[in-house]
């Protein structure tokens, strides 16, 4: 008898710890989904925001087929490089940088859906089509399926990804980013504009 009541009691105590348990890896879960999703969304809106705050906005092109994609100019040397020195020759009196903007290539950004990553383009400014103020919608497409330049990875888990220009010279810009966590599928969207400077 005393067996079977110990049996018992120890029974219940060990549902209680699975139950309490369970509960605590699907909040697990659910958490760790939300902060990738946030982390993902994140990262694409800085890598864009970074490149796109000092490009002219009369440069931007938006095309939605073959995927969403944008493309625009760049004054940066590299990716990596950053923003060079400005000599203390072009510097007006006020510390403003006074020369000219000297453009070195384009950037593309756009949604590689067969993945679900943003990937990221340069492109030689000197396009094929002569344009090398606004890249042609047309380039843009045909830019993106060629192999010859290298996409980078910028962010995974990338559900959807707009760009639109409701107010110019500002570009908006809405990203959705998912994960799954225990059969269900975590959101977050982002949806930011930005105002290039040049």
């Amino acid at each position: 008898m005393e067996v079977l009541i110990s049996t018992a009691i120890f029974g219940l105590l060990l549902s209680m710890v699975y139950l309490g348990l369970g509960r605590s890896m699907k909040t697990w879960h659910r958490v760790s989904a939300d902060t990738e999703t946030q982390q993902s969304g994140m990262i694409a809106c800085e890598k864009v925001f970074r490149e796109l705050n000092i490009s002219d906005p009369a440069s931007v092109t938006i095309i939605t087929a073959p995927c969403k994609a944008m493309s625009f100019m760049s004054s940066r040397d590299t990716e990596a490089a950053g923003l060079a020195p400005v000599p203390d020759a072009s510097l007006d009196d006020a510390g403003i940088d006074a020369s000219p903007v000297q453009w070195k290539k384009f950037l593309i950004f756009y949604l590689d859906t067969a993945d679900s990553n943003i990937k990221r383009k340069e492109v030689p400014l000197q396009s094929p089509d002569g344009n090398v103020k606004r890249m042609k919608s047309s380039s843009l497409a045909g830019y993106i399926t060629d192999s010859s330049y290298p996409a980078k990875i910028v962010s995974r888990n990338i559900k959807d990804l707009n760009f639109s220009t409701p107010r110019y010279p500002g570009i908006s810009i809405d990203i959705t980013s998912t994960a799954s966590f225990v059969g269900k599928e975590a959101e977050t969207r982002f949806v930011f504009q930005i105002m290039p400077r040049n």
